[in-house]
């Protein structure tokens, strides 16, 4: 079916099925759900064993080694990465893209209960987590006050917890900072000693008195009836008078026995007060924005009970918040960038009407695909908003030269409908082998193989394409139908400065085709002048991999060498935030917050918004970390916050081997190397010291004297030492946690463990150091494996962006350092993550030409012609270099990305310019003048459509607006116009000149094939 025949012959039906198209996409504008990121399920599964008053060596052991090995038998994992601390143990498993994660959880889950049997007996649970986007909390808000809230978590839980919990859509919410009550079972060494009481038998008894268990049925009077029998705990009371010796000793008559709130091991400040957090996550699938905006009600309404008074509630970090400030920003530049293509059009239409009519194919397409995005289940977030927006400029391409066509048909005295019919068919082919060849370079991107950038990526081609396909359709649809109806008078002729533009353009192209040796001529000054002068721009302009970030967060973390106290800690803290908070506007600071724990700190700035902002992140890095106090024992090292994933800007060196303290040599010595790298600073390990640990050494002859195994003391010392938790307690509130523990004054000193009793076979106490030798050591903090071997990683913060020329320091620098047999090194991730995406990136442009190749030979039926107009590519990265270069842009993956669109972009004009040609050749025109004569005739829409895509990206170049975690679009758009502006001047030039050489050379090799035919 000829569709702008249809809609010239049934205008009423036409104009339907646009109605309806625009109809649709209002309406799924209103149904789309507001995302700050794609939905992407995160190929990787985070296995976390909580393990508390434990050793990293002992976690490591015990737990870590059994469930790599166990998880390890997995098939399609690509990275197995560990880490073993005091009180937990976390395997992280990274699987290939495009494996059921829903499978691979439940295959997980088998995997580990075979090996439960293996790990300790007081583990309660092992965690298996999957995550996508949707798993970054929706709100994060810090709650302070002046008061004392240590004990405030009923109230919280209460009035805020599960309030928050109801709100439709909201997951879950997470309290944390303030404790519930526990029931603690403090038990007293000297008591357990003078009572002779058996830990481990004590243990056994208050398990066995807290029970409820289904034993049976029972039939009376025809009737069933189930049988359970009770012994759960009724009070406290009923806890403390538990009989626990045969001797009808109490227990508490051993031990404390009270209802308390868990001493805190960390604390958190938000502005030099006390702060709890509490994270809201959504259900997947809900739009953010509605749900942050209830959550956002629900939590005013709780800030004014009388309960709250004196209680501060601050929005830490509020999702929908930058979904909107992303998309208006986006938004924005786009609607800027609409208003400059259509005065680009006026421009050269001249008339009000006409630029109307061909700018109406903006507002169209974008909502027409809107519903596409529907359809495909694409979420309305900052990388689908920007493929629509960013082909903005791109939108009336299909339509000016459409529209185009039929106005020089109109100017040849044909009729409105005539005009009509004959331009649309004139130039078909052309603008739906632009459009197809724009949107086939995403084809690798949405069918292709799934990386880490290919997912991402995958929003913004859909949108990009959906936009391009609907501009196309409103071209051979509403413009045939608006031109045929109220394409009246006559046709206003070309500005002067168009015509003399023109004139001059014909005379040079007209030159050049006169001979096959200025063609020559003109290919190889192009070729020269640009291809050769582009190595020198690009050998030093910046070629910059890292993500650069328009977020105003710093982060300061504590490495703390020394054994301190928490008090000691929070002190140290206190003096950072002092700092920092008394030049509050200098260093342009919104707020601070920080977390501290004995062995680590950190704090977190967050700087008020770019847009009031006068200084850049990283000169206010530099001021603060020339001022930061001098802290004994404490070595601050300051780094660039990434929001969303809260991870740092920074790079690395993996160090793998098998022996920890080898290792932590080897770091030591790169720490070195690596800080006299300029473009590096804030160097440091992960291998910083641990804490200093009682290590307990079972003599085993002397434990065997008193027939008392290894097994048995660790028991018992874990039991009381570590703290063991119990079955809960119930009550009208719910259930309640219990632990059995030593008392603090008996856990503070190696003297006091060494007076824990165990008991013979005889039945006679032990102490602890008759069986066993305590020494104290440092051991390490944590213990990180990567693909089940040790591996420890030197960071490093970026003040370079260059991280070609880093890398290739740092291989010099590496290059002179001997590791022992068995001992490697290798670059760390974001090394291996830049050369995956440029490799992917690579094969995406070799796809993405091949692709455009076959689809213009099907189109054109030539395998020439498809050549001739690929030679704009070349150039078009000559002027995405030069663009760059001029302009201070560094070429990020933004700007990589462009160029596979360019890819698509860049061929349509010469598209435009064959199609025309070989028309005219087929309908006898010469060869020269046929070229001479497409030329003239798509001069005006070829610099037209480059012009208003051009001009249509202006504001995306020159604004600070940011996408996905503060990424900057602006290289992307400045590469795309640099680019096209190089490639449509050279298309106008230089392709008709191949075009000739091309075609000369075909007929020439015609010619000698007949010759030889002919002679046989």
């Amino acid at each position: 079916m000829n569709i702008p025949d249809f809609t010239i012959r049934r205008p009423i039906t036409t104009v339907m099925i646009l109605v309806s198209l625009v109809v649709i996409g209002a309406v799924s504008i209103s149904r789309l759900p507001l995302e700050f990121l794609p939905n992407v399920e995160f190929p990787g599964l985070f296995i976390y064993t909580p393990y508390p008053n434990s050793t990293p060596n002992e976690v490591e052991q015990n737990i870590t080694v059994p469930i790599e090995e166990a998880i390890g038998t997995m098939s399609g994992i690509r990275r197995i990465e560990s880490y073993s601390g005091d009180d937990f143990s976390q395997v992280n498993v990274f699987f290939d893209y495009g494996k059921s994660m829903n499978i691979l959880g439940v295959e997980a889950r088998e995997k580990i209960d075979r090996v439960m049997n293996e790990l300790p007996d007081d583990i309660d649970r092992v965690f298996i987590y999957r995550f996508s986007a949707t798993d970054i909390p929706v709100l994060q808000m810090r709650i302070s006050s002046e008061r004392d809230l240590s004990n405030a978590y009923d109230t919280l839980d209460r009035l805020l917890k599960r309030r928050l919990e109801r709100v439709d859509g909201v997951s879950r919410v997470d309290l944390y900072g303030v404790e519930k009550s526990e029931i603690f079972i403090d038990l007293k060494v000297d008591k357990l000693k003078a009572y002779n009481v058996d830990v481990g038998r004590l243990l056994t008894t208050l398990r066995n008195n807290n029970f409820s268990l289904s034993v049976g049925d029972v039939i009376d009077g025809g009737k069933k009836y189930a049988v359970r029998a009770i012994g759960k705990y009724g009070s406290l009371d009923d806890v403390e008078n538990i009989i626990v010796t045969g001797r009808g000793v109490k227990l508490k008559e051993i031990a404390d026995v009270e209802l308390a709130s868990p001493t805190l091991t960390y604390g958190r400040h938000l502005n030099r007060n006390y702060a709890i957090g509490l994270d809201i996550y959504k259900e997947s699938g809900r739009n953010t924005v509605e749900i942050a905006r209830k959550a956002r009600t629900v939590i005013e309404d709780v800030g004014n009970e009388p309960e709250m008074r004196g209680i501060n509630l601050w929005f830490f970090l509020d999702q929908s918040e930058e979904i909107i400030d992303s998309l208006n920003e986006v938004k924005k530049a786009g609607i800027y960038g609409a208003i400059l293509a259509i005065f680009v059009l006026f421009f050269f239409l001249r008339k009000v009407r006409t630029t109307l009519i061909v700018a109406v194919a903006i507002p169209f397409s974008i909502i027409t695909a809107l519903t596409f995005l529907k359809i495909f289940n694409v979420t309305l977030n900052v990388l689908s908003m920007t493929g629509l927006m960013l082909g903005v400029g791109m939108l009336v391409d299909n339509s000016v030269v459409v529209a185009e066509s039929i106005f020089r048909h109109k100017q040849q005295g044909e009729s409105a409908k005539d005009a009509t019919t004959l331009g649309v068919k004139e130039v078909g082919t052309a603008i739906l082998a632009a459009t197809l060849t724009s949107t086939i370079v995403f084809v690798p991107i949405i069918f292709g193989r799934k990386d880490d950038l290919t997912v991402w990526l995958k929003d913004f081609a859909l949108a990009i394409s959906f936009t391009l396909l609907c501009s196309l359709f409103i071209a051979m649809t509403f413009i045939p139908l608006t031109t045929s109806r109220f394409l009246k008078g006559e046709i206003k002729e070309k500005s002067k400065f168009i015509r003399k533009v023109t004139k001059k353009y014909v005379r040079i192209l007209g030159w050049t085709v006169q001979s096959t040796k200025r063609a020559l001529l003109v290919f190889f000054l192009a070729l020269i002048c640009l291809a050769g002068t582009c190595g020198g721009p690009y050998k030093f302009m910046s070629k910059d991999e890292v993500v650069r970030s328009a977020q105003r967060y710093i982060r300061i973390r504590y490495f703390i060498d020394e054994n301190f106290t928490l008090n000691t800690v929070e002190r140290m803290v206190d003096r950072v935030e002092e700092f920092l908070l008394e030049d509050k506007e200098r260093f342009e600071i919104e707020s601070v917050y920080s977390y501290y724990q004995r062995d680590y700190a950190m704090t977190s700035v967050k700087l008020i918004d770019w847009r009031a902002g006068s200084r850049e992140v990283p000169e206010i890095m530099e001021d603060i970390r020339t001022g930061l106090p001098k802290l004994p024992g404490v070595r601050l090292v300051m780094g660039r916050q990434q929001q969303t994933g809260g991870g740092e800007i920074t790079v690395s060196v993996r160090l793998q081997g098998d022996n920890s303290e080898v290792l932590s040599g080897i770091a030591r010595e790169v720490e070195r190397r690596l800080e006299r790298i300029p473009g590096l600073a804030d160097v440091q390990t992960d291998d910083e010291a641990g804490d200093e640990e009682i290590q307990i050494v079972v003599d085993r002859e002397r434990a065997k004297n008193f027939g008392i195994s290894a097994q048995q003391v660790a028991q018992t010392v874990s039991g009381t030492l570590r703290g063991t938790r119990l079955s809960r307690f119930k009550d009208v509130e719910g259930e309640i946690e219990m632990n059995l523990q030593l008392q603090a004054s008996d856990r503070k000193d190696v003297r006091s463990l060494e007076k824990i009793n165990l008991i013979s076979t005889s039945g006679e106490p032990v102490s602890l150091k008759s069986v066993a030798d305590l020494i104290v050591r440092k051991g390490p903090r944590t213990i990180r494996r990567e693909d089940r071997r040790t591996t420890t990683t030197v960071y490093a913060n970026l003040q370079a962006t260059d991280l070609g020329r880093l890398r290739g320091e740092i291989f010099q620098q590496m290059a002179t350092l001997e590791m022992p047999p068995g001992y490697s090194w290798s670059l760390g991730q974001r090394f291996e993550r830049e050369e995956e995406q440029q490799s992917q990136m690579l094969w995406n442009y070799i796809m993405a030409i091949i692709l455009i190749y076959l689809l213009m030979a099907s189109l054109f039926e030539s395998l020439v012609h498809p050549l001739t107009i690929l030679t704009a590519l070349p150039f078009a990265f000559v002027g995405v270099v030069w663009f760059l270069f001029l302009t201070h842009t560094p070429l990020t993956i933004m700007a990589r990305i462009a160029i596979l669109v360019l890819v698509g972009i860049v061929v349509n004009n010469g598209i435009v310019l064959l199609d025309y040609i070989n028309q005219l050749r087929r309908k006898g025109v010469p060869r020269e003048e046929a070229i001479v004569r497409g030329g003239e005739n798509r001069f005006r829409p070829i610099v037209m459509t480059a012009a208003t895509t051009i001009l249509g990206l202006a504001p995306m170049a020159w604004g600070k607006a940011q996408l996905l975690g503060g990424l900057m679009y602006y290289p992307m758009a400045r590469a795309i116009m640099g680019g096209l502006a190089v490639s449509t001047v050279l298309t106008l030039l230089v392709t008709p000149s191949i075009y000739l050489l091309l075609d000369k050379l075909k007929v020439h090799t015609v010619g000698i094939f007949s010759a030889v035919r002919s002679k046989k």
